[in-house]
């Protein structure tokens, strides 16, 4: 049928490290979309889904949102702010690592209509 994994990347130290203007970690091209957010909910840990797939007889039923919100809600239950961010925020200049498919970016797209977000991250709390 398929599968879907989350991976830890980092926890934010915005409220106690003030960033420099600009800053932008290497290989984190969504890291502004989550200072935005933990300006408003607090520092918090980041998450990124590196993989998910589903079998084809199995897609544009909602079966992939629903995996997404299976990840979700384990987050939640943590009792702390997280922020989940595509896979492709982590992407490098040249393509080799960080990347989202169209399928599951399509995912994203619903996602952010049902959670606070900034840009294709999202804050769970």
């Amino acid at each position: 049928m398929g599968g879907i994994q989350a991976t830890y990347v980092e926890h934010t130290d915005f409220q106690k490290i003030k960033p420099l203007e600009n800053d932008e970690p290497m290989g984190q091209k969504c890291w502004s979309d989550v200072r935005v957010l933990a300006d408003q909910y607090g520092d918090g840990a980041v998450w990124t889904i590196p993989k998910s797939s589903l079998w084809e007889a199995y897609q544009h039923k909602g079966i992939g949102v629903e995996l997404y919100e299976r990840v979700i809600g384990v987050l939640k239950s943590r009792g702390k702010v997280v922020y989940l961010e595509p896979h492709g925020c982590l992407g490098n200049s040249v393509g080799t690592f960080g990347s989202t498919s169209e399928a599951a970016m399509r995912v994203w797209k619903h996602l952010v209509t049902r959670y606070p977000s900034s840009g294709p991250v999202i804050a769970l709390k």
